[in-house]
C-alpha cells in the first residue's frame, strides 16, 4: 500500500517537474542511472539507483542497489552515497567542458548489505559525469565514471569484502528538482 501512495504522488511530480524549473542546466537535476563495474578481485558489480542534486552542484544524494558477483555467490546491498562538488562554481562557464568539470565529486556513504545476514558498509570514492548531448533542453544522457572503496565488517565464505571499484554508467538526468 505504502508504494501505491509514494508512486500516485510521484508520477504527478515528474509529469510537471518541467513546468516548474527552467529547462537550462543549472546545476539541480534528478536521474536514473545504471553502472557496471569491476572490483579489485576480478569480480563484477552492477548498480541502480536514483539521484538528486541540488542548485549550482552544491551536493547531491543517490539511493541506489547494488549486487556483486562472487564465485559462486552473490552480495546485494542498499546504499545512499552523498556527493560533494568542489569545483561547482566552474558551472556558471555554461559550456560543455565548464559542465564537466563542475561535475568531479567525492563521494562518501553509507548502507546496508546482506551476506550471511544484514551488516553496515561504509564508502568513500570520487567521480565524474559526462553529457553526452546539450544538458541545456531539459534532459539528456549522462556518462558516469565513478571509483569508489568500500569496507563493511562482513565475510563471505571465509572471504574480506572489502574492496575497490571501478564504475562505469549511464544517467538519463532531467534538469530540475524530483521534490
Amino acid at each position: 500500500m505504502r508504494w501505491l501512495v509514494f508512486f500516485a504522488l510521484l508520477v504527478p511530480s515528474l509529469a510537471t517537474a518541467q513546468e516548474r524549473y527552467s529547462k537550462y542546466y543549472n546545476g539541480s537535476f534528478w536521474d536514473v542511472s545504471a553502472r557496471a563495474g569491476v572490483n579489485n578481485d576480478s569480480t563484477y558489480a552492477f548498480d541502480v539507483g536514483l539521484r538528486q542534486s541540488f542548485p549550482m552542484l552544491l551536493g547531491d544524494t543517490r539511493l541506489s542497489f547494488r549486487q556483486d558477483r562472487f564465485e559462486p555467490d552473490a552480495l546485494s546491498q542498499a546504499h545512499v552515497g552523498f556527493g560533494l562538488h568542489p569545483l561547482y562554481v566552474l558551472l556558471l562557464g555554461s559550456d560543455w567542458i565548464s559542465y564537466v568539470a563542475a561535475s568531479f565529486y567525492v563521494e562518501v556513504g553509507g548502507g546496508v548489505g546482506f551476506a550471511d545476514g544484514p551488516h553496515p558498509l561504509w564508502t568513500l570514492g570520487t567521480g565524474l559525469d559526462i553529457p553526452l548531448y546539450d544538458p541545456d533542453v531539459g534532459m539528456a544522457p549522462w556518462l558516469n565514471l565513478l571509483y569508489r572503496y568500500e569496507w563493511t565488517t562482513a565475510r563471505l565464505g571465509g572471504q574480506d569484502l572489502d574492496r575497490h571499484t571501478g564504475f562505469l554508467g549511464l544517467a538519463w538526468r532531467v534538469n530540475g528538482l524530483l521534490w
